[in-house]
């Protein structure tokens, strides 16, 4: 893995015990054998001469603090990346002036970043800030000033759950183009209560809008109403003043008032990339069918886009593949639910990432896992009859997109799960259950069916679905069973029976009998009655094929041949294998015979 999030709990150092010593695991590889994830220097331990950090990528593995009197300097294109819950504290001075094109970058170390992933800067009492087009993002607070001073310029703060976040006895100077966007507070300020104490911040001149929250927060301060903030000059993404108040928070009677008059009419300078507007038209794709994922997203600028397809179950990127786009607007997103070499997927959940590079900044678009659970609603069916080939079949309510499970309890036996955590849209949906244990075997005891919440999923989730063949009887749902026509069969009055399926792609299909109390389509004992046969699933006008296989207990070469003797409940069991993906079907059924 290249993520710390997942290195650092297997690792039993000094985070965990006092005694154990602090473990440097940095420089550690982006795959096996390969080059260093970070060429640059780890940080572990408080910084306690003055640093410069050159243009690189670098790694903070520890919580870091730049001791009183020291200062650390990053030159422009440096990188500053931290592992999970870290904190970057100044005490002394941090400089940071990058230039156009070569920001000073502070971020989280994470291959998928989310906002909240590590703590951000803090600069206590004592410590300073000097950032010129500096990058912070994906941090609980971008900037912390707990009782420091700073001064930032030309700065892109985005994707905090604070962006700069002002406490008590601090006066940073925020100015001259900083973008404060995407967190979900822009600017967060906040007293103690004790009038000399108040923060007194001044923020001019910036692009301070589109935070979820509000863009400027205030509460707690002492004498409020003797206090005027200067938030004058900046573009709130709007010029109408109704709008602007409204992401403006004086409302505590704590709050100060807040001066943001002279507000501009348009941006100041030119915004990062971004991109917005990520739909899919579906999260289901059926690849063998010929479908294709397909959505759309907006583009607010100029610049070269890479679409990743990445595997939620271990985040690997499956397919990637990279556009440039002259100009702002709309652009489409299609994958065929194949790897770049023209691999057909396995069935499983993926998600779409986007990112953008416009040679200044980029953009990484990963919608966040909502977390949580949907609800499911059905009415249980009274009954079911794995003898006569009748499923449990329910019709159940998803209540939004979800990852749906089926457990199965038999009365004084082990619960399994008929089917675990398989994607579902919102809606109706029938789900079977052909009345077998993991090994095949018929329960015949009463069961309890339970269905847990179903976790929800990204908005940028789809499903790869049905590359390995169903199969299906020929009735419309919910009566999809493979039927044993008839099911009851008597060889004294030289009886036969019937069974017809079909299958939702081509595929290579093993059609075999098994004696009573044998499930294993490979036994010895098997009765194959069709072999690996490659059999199509719709005619030339695209209907699907009923197939049909016919038993009369014996071999029709040699009707002398009896090829059972014994009665009871035999299982025929269906093998489709694709031949385009390799992945397979067994489905069981049953056929009674008695003499």
């Amino acid at each position: 893995t290249l993520d710390p999030g997942e290195i650092t709990p297997k690792i039993y150092d000094r985070k965990n015990n006092s005694s154990s010593p602090i473990v440097n695991y940095g420089s550690y590889l982006g795959e096996a054998g390969g080059a260093p994830v970070y060429d640059g220097l780890t940080l572990l331990r408080p910084i306690t001469e003055d640093l410069t950090l050159p243009v690189g990528n670098h790694q903070m593995l520890q919580n870091v603090v730049v001791e009183p009197g020291v200062t650390l300097t990053l030159e422009p294109g440096a990188s500053l990346k931290s592992a999970p819950d870290l904190k970057l504290q100044i005490a002394g001075n941090l400089v940071a002036h990058g230039v156009t094109g070569a920001r000073v970058e502070f971020a989280s170390a994470s291959p998928t970043p989310q906002p909240g992933d590590w703590y951000g800067i803090e600069v206590i009492t004592g410590g300073s800030v000097d950032l010129d087009y500096a990058r912070i993002e994906h941090a609980v607070y971008g900037i912390d000033f707990n009782g420091g001073q700073g001064t930032m310029r030309h700065s892109l703060i985005r994707f905090n759950t604070h962006g700069i976040y002002v406490r008590a006895n601090s006066d940073p100077l925020i100015t001259d183009g900083n973008e404060i966007t995407a967190n979900s507070y822009g600017v967060y300020v906040i007293g103690n209560g004790t009038a000399a104490d108040n923060p007194v911040p001044v923020i001019t001149g910036n692009n301070l809008y589109d935070n979820s929250n509000y863009d400027l927060y205030t509460t707690d301060f002492g004498d409020p109403q003797s206090v005027t903030l200067d938030i004058t000059g900046n573009w709130w993404g709007t010029a109408d003043p109704a709008t602007i108040e409204s992401q403006i928070y004086t409302a505590a009677t704590s709050s100060p008032q807040v001066d943001y008059s002279n507000y501009q009419e348009a941006v100041i300078g030119q915004p990062a990339v971004s991109i917005s507007g990520v739909s899919l038209q579906s999260p289901v794709l059926h690849p063998l069918a010929g479908e294709q994922a397909q959505g759309l997203f907006s583009l607010n600028r100029a610049a070269t886009v890479t679409l990743e397809i990445r595997r939620e179950s271990d985040n690997a990127v499956v397919y990637q593949t990279t556009e440039s786009h002259p100009a702002a607007g709309e652009y489409p997103i299609a994958w065929d639910g194949r790897d770049n070499q023209g691999r057909l997927m396995s069935e499983d959940l993926y998600r779409v990432v986007l990112r953008a590079d416009d040679g200044v900044d980029y953009f990484v678009y990963d919608a966040p896992n909502p977390g949580g659970v949907g609800g499911v609603s059905g009415s249980v069916p009274s009954r079911y009859n794995a003898y006569a080939n009748e499923f449990y079949k329910i019709s159940v309510n998803m209540s939004q997109p979800g990852l749906l499970s089926m457990q199965i309890t038999p009365n004084g036996g082990s619960a399994f799960y008929t089917f675990k955590e398989v994607f579902y849209p919102a809606g109706q949906h029938w789900l079977y259950w052909d009345g077998r244990d993991p090994n095949g075997e018929i329960i015949d005891v009463p069961v309890s069916v339970y269905y847990p919440a179903p976790p929800r999923v990204r908005s940028t989730a789809i499903y790869v679905a049905d590359t390995a063949p169903s199969i299906t009887g020929t009735g419309a749902a919910p009566s999809i069973e493979v039927k044993s026509d008839p099911y009851l069969v008597s060889h004294s009055y030289e009886q036969q029976t019937r069974m017809a399926y079909q299958i939702s792609n081509d595929a290579q299909v093993t059609f075999s009998l098994l004696p009573p109390g044998i499930v294993d389509p490979q036994d010895p004992s098997a009765i194959v009655l069709v072999d690996n046969e490659l059999q199509q699933a719709n005619d030339g006008t695209g209907d699907p094929i009923q197939h049909e296989v016919e038993w009369r207990g014996y071999d029709l070469a040699d009707p002398n041949a009896v090829l059972v003797g014994e009665e009871g409940a035999y299982t025929f069991a269906i093998q489709a294998r694709s031949p385009e993906t390799g992945e397979s079907t067994l489905y069981r059924g049953i056929v009674n015979l008695y003499r």
